[in-house]
Parts: structure tokens; C-alpha cells; sequence
């Protein structure tokens, strides 16, 4: 015979509640300690713009992992080197945060500032002519020591030598024109020569640093005709 309690259950199925109740209050509990950061989220205004149109926009000093090189990244194997290796150093970052700070996060896209001596070269996609620095964001609340001990450990399981050459250094671009491509990197020539030659004239302003792309996807799932990254330019007044 069950024996029964206040509220007219039996004590088997209250003990079966109970722990039913304790065991969701337990789970509850371990998502919200380690729900992830997200910086899209958090710097959502930093990964958004109308696609074919131009917004203005200021943006805040912020600390990447960085490679420098040179040449088409198509074919210079020192690019697919530095790519892979900030991708390392970045979740090995990511996993030391979530077991040492208790803080997880999603690793940010990867970024890149791209130049040549002549800027007809890239408007002109004449690769080999290229510059570049390739960067992942580093959040602000790991501190150098934490980063710097990333990239060590990251390059004592791989032999890449692109580890030697990541640094840990902040990007000020402060006032900014930025708009969404949707397509292949080979089509972006003519949205930015109309960020060039139209936009940025029309506002009284003038180019005063690198161009600087940002990669909301990944080229190895995501069909080049569908492929979205953030163009964006950083300016001054003109005058």
C-alpha cells in the first residue's frame, strides 16, 4: 500500500519529482555557468550592414591574433599557414578561458587587412601584388599573459611555423564605412570601387587606412555565390 503526502501524492512519486526537479535545477544551473559569449551578439553593429548599400559607423579599439605576409591566397602556402595557425592558437584560447576563467565563448570569424603599393592592384584582384594581415579576435577579458600561453601551446602540438610570426595587437580604425557582399571574393571589385569613388567622396571624407574584410562564412561549406563578408574601409574628413 503507498503511503501518501499532504498534497494527496504518493511519497515514491514525490521522491521521483523531487529528483526529477533537482536533477533540471542541476542542468538549468550548468547551462546559464557556462553559456557562451558570443561577440557577433555582444558587437552585433560591428557584423551587420545593407547588402550593396554603405553605412557609417565607429569602431571601438579591439585586440586580435594577427599574421602579416604577402601574395595571392590562393596559392601562397605561407596564407593557408597563418590561417591555420590563428585558428589553433584561437581555440586554444577558447578551451584554456572555459577551464581556467569558467568563461566560454565562440571564437570569432576570421578577418583580414589587405593593401598593395599601387591600390588599382586590388581593385584590379591582381593577387600576387597583394599584402595582408590575417586576424582572429581575442576577447576582452583574456588578458595578455592568457593569450600569449595560447599561442605556446598551440605551436608545441604542430609544426607550422606561422606560430613564430602571430602577435597579440589592437586595431583602432575608430570612424568606418562598412557594407555586406554576397558573393565571391572575385565580385567584390565594383561594390568597393563605389565605396572609393562615390560614397566616401560624397560625405566629405577620404580613405585613412587598410581595407579591412571580415568573413561571416566558410568557404569550404558555403557556395561562392552565397558567400557574406563585411567590406569595411576606415575614413576621415576630407578636409
Amino acid at each position: 500500500m503507498l503511503s501518501m503526502n499532504a498534497e494527496g501524492c504518493s511519497t515514491s512519486n514525490s521522491r521521483k519529482l523531487a529528483i526529477a526537479s533537482d536533477h533540471r535545477s542541476r542542468c538549468l544551473f550548468s547551462v546559464t555557468e557556462m553559456k557562451k559569449i558570443d561577440v557577433k551578439r555582444e558587437l552585433k553593429d560591428l557584423y551587420r550592414a545593407p547588402v550593396g548599400d554603405f553605412i557609417l559607423l565607429d569602431v571601438p579599439p579591439l585586440r586580435y591574433f594577427m599574421v602579416d605576409g604577402h601574395g595571392d591566397p590562393n596559392t601562397e602556402p605561407s596564407y593557408r599557414a597563418a590561417v591555420e595557425a590563428l585558428y589553433a592558437a584561437s581555440y586554444t584560447l577558447k578551451f584554456s578561458s572555459k577551464n581556467n576563467l569558467n568563461k566560454d565563448y565562440v571564437v570569432p570569424p576570421l578577418e583580414g587587412l589587405w593593401w598593395a603599393e599601387n591600390p588599382e592592384d586590388f581593385i584590379s584582384r591582381k593577387k600576387d601584388r597583394w599584402s595582408w594581415t590575417m586576424m582572429i579576435m581575442v576577447p576582452a577579458f583574456i588578458d595578455k599573459n592568457a593569450a600569449e600561453a595560447a599561442i605556446s601551446a598551440a605551436r608545441a602540438k604542430r609544426n607550422n611555423p606561422a606560430f613564430g610570426l602571430i602577435r597579440l595587437s589592437s586595431l583602432e580604425e575608430a570612424r568606418v564605412v562598412q557594407t555586406l557582399h554576397i558573393g565571391s571574393y572575385d565580385a567584390e571589385g565594383p561594390i568597393l570601387k563605389r565605396m572609393h569613388e562615390e560614397f566616401i567622396p560624397s560625405r566629405a571624407l577620404a580613405l585613412s587606412g587598410i581595407h579591412h574584410e571580415i568573413y561571416l562564412s566558410d568557404p569550404r561549406r558555403v557556395a561562392s555565390d552565397k558567400l557574406r563578408t563585411i567590406l569595411r574601409q576606415p575614413v576621415r574628413p576630407s578636409k
